[in-house]
């Protein structure tokens, strides 16, 4: 499987658990994440990206956002959404 495959599987699978509204699920997908590809999954998943190189400076940005996510049932692009709507 190649890199940009493992990206997507685990883009998806983000997607899934926040949308699902499950916290640990989200968190230990976001665990199995290698650092050099947290950003880009994030993006993927509909998530804002920081200039952050670190991955855990990626992480720090990531999780509020994450956390959100699930919260509300949604995604990264579900939260843009809600904060479009919002007054």
């Amino acid at each position: 499987m190649t890199t940009q495959h493992n990206v997507n599987a685990l883009a998806e699978q983000l997607t899934a658990a926040t949308r699902s509204g499950s916290l640990s699920a989200a968190y230990s997908v976001l665990q199995a994440v290698p650092g050099s590809m947290l950003k880009e999954v994030g993006l993927r998943s509909g998530f804002a990206a920081d200039t952050a190189k670190k991955p855990r400076d990626v992480m720090a940005f990531l999780l509020p956002q994450v956390a959100e996510a699930t919260r509300r049932q949604t995604d990264g692009y579900g939260l843009r959404k809600i904060a479009q709507a919002a007054p």
